[in-house]
């Protein structure tokens, strides 16, 4: 293939209701010979990608949640067949991203919520947190999380004052965690004062070299938890049975936000996505220069 043309497997994923307009304003930019491959390229693979799926939201949704569930980086996705499915159900981008989450397909995913990373798509958000969190991509989940720390969907899951018992992440709370301390001896005047002082309202902490995190106690231990698991030796006594205990609390987040996204959203199709696109603000645009390697991708809606 010409070194000027898009990979087929950027251009395939997914051949769908975002990707055709990218294609077309790039067609303008080639020679003839050049539009000519394009073409055929793009005919063949619209051919083989109909965008009409049979498959339920549900019935999906339910396969998917057979996989391991998402918690430390992975090597891989569990199934690439599952993307074009995935693509093909047409559900809101805040419900796709989420599937291709509990595939593992975080590529996929993330290039779904780098379009959706401004307000008023503060569920896009969140799930971009949640995706830095699974890549092991710590301190920038605690900046996406403190982002939306105040909204609905952040909230729905972690409270603002200390979990009930029957809560998801109670435990983590009873377990001495030193990289939480750390962090919190690290927080500017104002933000220490908040935590001592128990603030009823959520709001964002700022550390004295500019970091932000999410004021919820309960938040910010999990995602200290799960970074500490990441460090800690799988021979390690007590290594499998905290990794459940965080497995555990990590599918219940990651349900709680797909049952938000879906009572917000529905799980009808979405043939025309382009209203869940939002420019990013600057600070967030600037995150992404520094995150992305090798381009934007071709995806675009």
């Amino acid at each position: 293939m010409h070194p000027d043309l898009p990979t087929p497997s950027l251009l395939y994923y997914p051949f769908s209701r975002w990707n055709r307009a990218l294609i077309s304003s790039h067609h303008s930019r080639l020679s003839h010979i050049q539009q000519s491959a394009l073409s055929r390229l793009t005919t063949n693979m619209a051919a083989a990608f109909t965008g009409e799926s049979t498959e339920s939201f549900g019935n999906l949704h339910a396969h998917l949640k057979t996989f391991p569930t998402p918690l430390l980086p992975p090597g891989k996705s569990h199934d690439p067949k599952m993307t074009d499915r995935i693509a093909s159900l047409y559900v809101h981008p805040t419900l796709e991203s989420l599937l291709h989450i509990l595939n593992l397909d975080l590529p996929s995913a993330h290039f779904l919520v780098r379009h959706m990373q401004a307000a008023p798509q503060h569920e896009g958000m969140y799930i971009h947190g949640l995706l830095h969190r699974i890549e092991g991509d710590y301190d920038n989940c605690r900046a996406w999380y403190a982002d939306v720390c105040t909204t609905d969907a952040f909230t729905s899951f972690y409270p603002t004052n200390k979990p009930a018992s029957s809560h998801p992440l109670s435990f983590l709370l009873d377990i001495p965690s030193p990289e939480q301390d750390a962090l919190e001896n690290d927080l500017d005047d104002d933000s220490r004062t908040f935590i001592t002082s128990s603030g009823s309202e959520p709001r964002i902490l700022h550390t004295k070299a500019g970091g932000k995190l999410p004021s919820q106690t309960s938040a910010r231990y999990f995602i200290s938890a799960i970074e500490k698991l990441r460090r800690t030796p799988t021979s390690s006594p007590d290594y499998t049975n905290r990794k459940a205990a965080l497995e555990k609390a990590s599918r219940a987040e990651i349900e709680a936000l797909v049952q938000f996204c879906v009572d917000k959203y529905g799980t009808d199709k979405v043939k025309d996505a382009s209203k869940a696109w939002v420019q990013p603000g600057e600070e967030h645009r600037a995150m992404g220069e520094e995150m992305v390697t090798g381009g934007e991708g071709w995806r675009k809606f």
